[in-house]
């Protein structure tokens, strides 16, 4: 139970550190990114501890993937910093169209905890490793 509050925090984390890239990615989509910015975030860290890894500017290792962590946060605070800056109404409006999502959030957050909850059920009564090499 605990490894599954601790997965199911660190996908949050990864989701709200990569929200406002997100913002800006996927400005066209009607939530602005927000379902997709979990995924985003794993992914954009993934990438930047392989590619620091594969180069030799990182190591593999819990330090390397908290450096990658804060450099695509780095990142991603930087290319929304329109989201997150006030308006003439002294507003942010992510945070706004954040507000004005949260019924389109819930479901969202419980459409993916369900997943989380049914996948992680699967493999505790499924435990092999076969395929994955």
């Amino acid at each position: 139970m605990i490894d599954f509050i601790r997965f199911w925090l660190v996908f949050e984390i990864l989701g709200l550190l990569a929200l406002p890239f997100a913002w800006r990615l996927f400005a066209f989509l009607p939530d602005r990114g927000y379902a997709l910015a979990r995924v985003l975030g794993l992914l954009g860290t993934g990438y930047i501890l392989w590619l620091g890894a594969s180069f030799g500017f990182l190591r593999n290792t819990g330090g390397g993937a908290v450096f990658a962590l804060l450099l695509f946060a780095s990142l991603g605070l930087w290319l929304g910093r329109e989201g997150l800056r006030r308006d003439a109404q002294g507003r942010r409006p992510l945070v706004t169209h954040l507000q004005a999502q949260r019924s389109y959030i819930l479901v969202s957050e419980l459409l993916f905890l369900v997943a989380l909850g049914g996948w992680t059920w699967f493999r505790a009564y499924n435990p092999e490793i076969a395929g994955t090499e």
